[in-house]
């Protein structure tokens, strides 16, 4: 890795925001407080905010190209020479080693001027290069120890019978206990049967409206929710 200018050539930054799960809030790391140590530490150095972008709810082991926020970044960033990438920590950049210095090195095709408003290393030094491999180092340790405790809890749960994942339309879990909830599983049986004489989706939510058939989560039938029902679609997580 060659060496940079030093950070008194900086024009301006564009400040680069992720957030993986709910545990970012809870963590401290959520958005705001990531854009307000980024915008602190961008206004001690008197560099005026060039934009900010925002990857929500992805994980930082994904490649640029899965990351349009990060993407969008690193286009802006290269577009204005004199640019600083800024983020609240290495961590929210990546949690790869690999895609990291893909992103950073002088010698590849992207030579980020990384700056971490909560991490102090230059990367125009040897040792403040050294340093950001540590950092990198330390976010991919980080990445596999959480995958391995899901990994392990899912193990436990499974182990004492728990059965993981969403119910299916028409099971409810009481107590952590599934049981069918017979109302809903008459409606799914009476929307087969209009499925099976050819009705259309969007009958069949009119004729379970009319009828006053009971949905799972107490509303109206509509064509996405017979869809649903009829095994057609999956439901969204909520």
């Amino acid at each position: 890795m060659s060496r940079r200018k030093p950070a008194s050539t900086v024009l301006a930054a564009v400040i680069y925001l992720r957030c993986s799960t709910t545990g970012q809030a809870e963590s401290g790391l959520g958005r705001e407080a990531q854009e307000a140590l980024c915008r602190a530490h961008a206004e001690r150095l008197g560099w005026p905010v060039a934009g900010v972008y925002l990857d929500d709810g992805l994980s930082g082991t994904r490649p640029l190209a899965e990351r349009p926020g990060l993407a969008a970044a690193v286009a802006a960033v290269k577009a204005t020479p004199g640019t600083a990438f800024l983020v609240a920590s290495v961590s929210r950049v990546s949690r790869t080693q690999r895609e990291l210095w893909r992103l950073v090195d002088d010698r590849g095709e992207f030579a980020l001027p990384l700056v971490s408003a909560s991490e102090p290393f230059d990367v125009s030094s040897a040792m403040g290069r050294a340093f950001l491999g540590m950092l990198a180092t330390f976010a991919s340790l980080e990445a596999d120890l959480a995958s391995e405790r899901t990994v392990s809890a899912l193990a436990a749960a499974k182990a004492r019978g728990q059965i993981l994942g969403a119910p299916p339309m028409g099971v409810r879990v009481v107590d952590g206990v599934r049981v069918e909830d017979a109302a809903v599983v008459a409606s799914i049986a009476r929307a087969r049967a209009l499925r099976a004489e050819g009705k259309s989706y969007a009958t069949i939510a009119a004729a379970l409206n009319e009828e006053g058939a009971p949905t799972a989560k107490g509303g109206r039938w509509h064509v996405r929710t017979v869809r649903v029902a009829l095994g057609v679609e999956v439901a969204a997580a909520t």
